[in-house]
């Protein structure tokens, strides 16, 4: 879909839970230092939905997500209630585009919204290689049934194979990218690198 305030077409999903993209090779297995970069537009934000997942079940996953006042960012391999989560930030607000950077490592999540530290949570139970392998890799999907989809838009997703610095983040600055999506070629939906 074509969004005229960014001026590119974007991925729109509708909070319904077969609404969802999906990266088909396990770009995450074995990596503990990673960076996710992606430009959101949430419409919801209350109830229960992932608006990035990568895992393999309800146990074993790291998600990333609005809430009404925060971000939320929470890495487990032993489900809900051994979530590890970094949440914090205040400048959320509904139907705006904002670029939010997700750095992950052994030792830390933390959640940058338009170069704004919102976020950070020392971790130390479990890594992204913990999770196992053949990950999968989702947008707007929740590894629990009960949960709705993600009900927004996202957009220039990419995955660094380390983990930005604080100033990285806050500058946006970037190096090689082990994956990238674009939205914009309609007839082939999701395209990658």
């Amino acid at each position: 879909v074509y969004d005229e305030s960014i001026q590119s077409q974007v991925l729109l999903l509708d909070g319904d839970k077969t609404s969802y993209a999906s990266v088909k090779d396990p770009v995450l297995d074995g990596i503990d230092h990673w960076t996710l970069k992606m430009k959101v537009k949430a419409e919801q934000m209350t109830g229960n939905f992932f608006t990035f997942a990568v895992g393999k079940d309800s146990t074993d996953y790291l998600y990333l997500r609005p809430t009404e006042k925060s971000w939320k960012a929470a890495i487990t391999t032993g489900g809900y209630a051994k979530e590890q989560c970094a949440e914090g930030g205040s400048d959320i607000t509904p139907d705006t585009w904002m670029e939010v950077i997700l750095t992950v490592s052994p030792e830390e999540i933390c959640i940058y919204q338009d170069g704004k530290l919102m976020a950070a949570k020392e971790v130390s139970e479990c890594k992204t290689s913990d999770l196992g392998t053949a990950l999968s890799v989702l947008f707007g999907k929740s590894f629990y049934d009960a949960d709705a989809g993600y009900q927004g838009a996202i957009d220039d997703i990419a995955i660094y194979s380390y983990a930005f610095s604080r100033e990285q983040a806050e500058q946006g600055k970037k190096k090689v990218r082990i994956a990238s999506f674009s939205f914009d070629n309609e007839t082939e939906g999701m395209q990658g690198s």
